[in-house]
């Protein structure tokens, strides 16, 4: 539901570095059964210098449309229904700004991997390991293990 709300929005890593409208849809898709996907695969190693920064997740000003939704939604629901009230609507925000954001650098992460080139996975290796591990916006764990598991495995 989310992703419709924001899915046409101007998005990037930072702010001025945003990525073309096919990169966004591919990687805010919900089915992504529409060629998403291969509308950025079909660009080859011309796509990598947006899903590096992707990899650094989405930029503050979407993360701040996420959160506004996010507390949108709480208040909807806790108006039609007074049992599902949330004790902390700021957390659960905060919970759907960090779903999002692993969502956003795991498919970047595979659309790297789709690519398959060897540019591709040296821009994925460079992309993750310029991200310290003790960062302020640093990688999931999970996201992390992924990208370690997508590297081993590239031809």
């Amino acid at each position: 539901m989310i992703v419709l709300l924001i899915g046409t929005a101007s998005l990037g890593a930072c702010d001025q570095h945003v990525p073309g409208p096919a990169t966004v849809r591919a990687l805010v898709c919900d089915e992504c059964v529409d060629g998403e996907y291969d509308s950025v695969v079909v660009r080859g190693d011309a796509a990598l210098p947006a899903l590096a920064r992707a990899i650094a997740g989405p930029g503050s000003a979407h993360q701040a449309r996420i959160r506004a939704a996010a507390k949108d939604d709480a208040v909807r629901v806790a108006a039609f229904d007074s049992s599902h009230v949330w004790p902390n609507a700021a957390a659960r925000a905060e919970l759907a700004v960090r779903r999002f954001r692993s969502s956003w650098q795991r498919r970047a992460i595979m659309l790297m991997r789709r690519i398959g080139t060897p540019a591709a996975r040296h821009a994925l290796r460079g992309a993750v390991t310029a991200i310290p591990i003790n960062a302020r916006f640093a990688l999931d764990p999970g996201v992390r293990a992924f990208a370690d598991s997508v590297l081993r495995t590239f031809p």
